[in-house]
């Protein structure tokens, strides 16, 4: 009598299933196996990803390996709902309002090694990214966000994205962002360093990249930092509470 049972590993998987005595022995027997016998070492694979249709056209033989290669991402609960693509949580590149300029990232697993392919500004850019890498390395058993190809729709949103980054990316040329205070610094103040050889004005004040003088104290050195502040990183710039 057959019924349905779940995947131990993938819970959203599930398989026709019977109880029986197979090679003398009693059993759990589930039918896509029991329709192709695959030899020692080997797995059956369901070439559409749907595991109650045990037709023999959707069934194949395969090592464990290209039976991986084609499952399904997971996507109850998940963020992202495509297959290798993930949000970029730690890139850097950050456009004046705080917004990543490209916060999606795209990967895939070649030889248990991950490898990188990049990062992207819409999600499905990075899937669609995704669904080219794996055709190369995966061929038949790749499986992909995009089946189809990509919609007229899908290619919009990736443009969109392309052009909204472009100019974030822009925006970020033409105004520098506010710097941080440097790691391991003397002073508690934006800009403000310390020069050991120099003892009567040992104090330097510097913006983006640009020198604003040495001065006896620090706090001078941190007004000085002030002053300048506005006009190279606006009105909302940070400044040294002195």
């Amino acid at each position: 009598r057959w019924g349905i049972s779940f995947s131990k590993a993938y819970h959203d998987h599930l398989y026709a299933t019977a109880f029986g005595v197979l090679d003398g022995d009693p059993r759990h027997i589930r039918l896509h196996r029991l329709i192709m016998d695959p030899p020692a070492g080997k797995v059956v694979d369901h070439i559409s990803g749907k595991t109650l249709d045990n037709r023999r056209s959707n069934l194949r033989i395969c090592s464990h390996s290209e039976n991986a290669r084609n499952r399904r991402r997971t996507t109850t609960g998940a963020e992202i709902p495509f297959k290798g693509v993930k949000r970029n949580k730690g890139h850097a590149d950050k456009a004046l309002d705080g917004k990543p300029l490209n916060p999606y990232a795209a990967q895939i697993n070649v030889n248990n090694k991950r490898e990188h392919l990049g990062i992207f500004a819409t999600p499905e850019e990075a899937a669609l990214v995704y669904d080219q890498r794996a055709k190369e390395l995966h061929g038949d058993f790749a499986k992909l966000n995009f089946p189809d190809g990509p919609t007229s729709h899908i290619l919009e949103i990736i443009e969109e994205g392309k052009t909204h980054s472009a100019g974030l990316r822009q925006e970020r040329k033409e105004q520098p962002r506010q710097q941080k205070k440097a790691k391991g610094s003397r002073s508690v103040h934006l800009g403000v360093g310390y020069n050991t050889k120099c003892t009567k004005r040992p104090w330097t004040a510097r913006i983006h990249c640009t020198y604003l003088g040495s001065f006896a104290t620090e706090e001078e050195a941190a007004h000085a930092y002030n002053e300048k502040a506005p006009a190279v990183y606006g009105p909302d710039a940070t400044l040294n509470q002195v």
